[in-house]
Order: C-alpha cells, then sequence, then structure tokens
C-alpha cells in the first residue's frame, strides 16, 4: 500500500496544481489521506508486535 501512495499521491498533487480543485479531487484527496491513516494505524501495530515477539522470542 505505501508503494501505490508512493506512485499516486505525487501524480495528484501535479493533477491538483495544475487544475482547479472539483468535488471529485477533494473526494479523492479525502480517499488518499483515508489511505495513509490506514497504512500509519496498521504499520504502528506490526511495530508494535513485532517487538512484543522479538522481547519474548530472542531476549
Amino acid at each position: 500500500m505505501g508503494l501505490m501512495l508512493g506512485e499516486v499521491v505525487p501524480s495528484f498533487i501535479k493533477l491538483s496544481n495544475a487544475n482547479p480543485i472539483s468535488i471529485q479531487m477533494i473526494m479523492f484527496g479525502l480517499f488518499l489521506v483515508f489511505l495513509g491513516v490506514l497504512f500509519w494505524v496498521f504499520g504502528c501495530i506490526a511495530a508494535r508486535c513485532h517487538s512484543l515477539l522479538y522481547d519474548r522470542w530472542f531476549k
């Protein structure tokens, strides 16, 4: 998901700078924000699970 956001967000920013903002662009921007927050939350959960498992198994 992070690779997808890395490809889409710069293109979206270039497109939004070149054209007037419409309701579709606002909705797509909110969708990208939602995906970014979702990616961040699951990344935090994965990092916490990794640290718990590492502490339990290797220390």
